[in-house]
């Protein structure tokens, strides 16, 4: 079940992004039961139009020995594509043609180095990447070149520490209240706090962490320390458990690059 809370419009001076909050229910076993039961005749008897894609092309091939192991990709306005390569370490610039035209960053701890890539944004000409290990994020020009340094580590207190270090291949973790960058280079981060005192779910700053607005409510009986026994028993009651509640992720709009959904549960 989606439902649309609202819309809000010219939040700050100069930033006309809307952000649109959903509510989404995510106890699949009763939505599937629950659309079991709606169906009817009609419904049933309408079919899905298949459309196959047969005309594609390769843009860079794993047998050309230029990416090892490409793990997030964005595109860029003029058909650029940008690669993280865990193998490589660092995030590649492709042309049109499949060839690599540019390098951002590297692995390190040091200016514009990154232990663990978690995402990538492409907003007003330059590249933005999380890392996640290091809470920073790395602002870079189109050209390579390291543009500034968002470190939301040590800007704020946060309830979910960073992970450890992985032994294996490092790869992107989960989405849940990562920090979002948007189209105007303003940055979207969890307002949760260790205690649970925030009563909002994210807070938007700009690039200097000056505060814009605070955004997503807090779902009502939200806990921010697990408890296993009641998880179990929430989950037998077919219950959104309140530890899941605040876990909240955003979602762009293609269509429309200032508008983004915060998702997240309710009951």
């Amino acid at each position: 079940m989606i439902l649309v809370i609202n819309s809000i419009n010219g939040i700050a001076s100069g930033y006309r992004s809307k952000v649109n909050q959903l509510y989404v229910g995510i106890i699949v076993l009763l939505l599937i039961s629950l659309l079991a039961g709606c169906t009817s005749e009609e419904t049933s008897t309408k079919s899905i139009p298949i459309t196959e894609l047969i005309d594609y092309k390769t843009f860079v091939s794993y047998e050309d020995g230029m990416l090892g192991n490409p793990l997030i990709l964005r595109q860029g306005a003029t058909s650029h594509l940008f690669v993280y390569d865990a193998a490589k370490k660092q995030v590649l610039k492709l042309d049109s043609n499949g060839k690599v035209v540019n390098s951002f960053g590297g692995q390190g701890r040091g200016p514009g180095e990154f232990i663990m890539v978690n995402n990538m944004f492409l907003a007003d000409n330059q590249l933005y990447i999380v890392d996640q290990v290091q809470m920073k994020i790395s602002r870079f020009g189109l050209d390579g070149k390291l543009d500034g340094t968002f470190n939301f580590g040590k800007k704020r207190s946060h309830a979910v520490p960073p992970p450890a270090p992985r032994a294996k291949t490092p790869r992107a973790i989960d989405i849940d209240n990562q920090p979002v960058v948007t189209s105007k280079g303003n940055v979207l981060l969890s307002a949760i706090k260790p205690k649970g005192t925030s009563k909002s779910l994210y807070e938007l700053v700009d690039w200097e962490d000056n505060h814009i607005a605070s955004l997503g409510e807090m779902p009502k009986g939200s806990v921010f320390t697990l408890n296993y026994d009641q998880y179990q028993s929430m989950v037998k009651e077919g219950e959104i458990p309140t530890f899941y509640k605040p876990k909240a992720f955003a979602v762009n709009d293609q269509a429309n690059p200032d508008e983004i959904y915060l998702v997240y549960s309710e009951s």
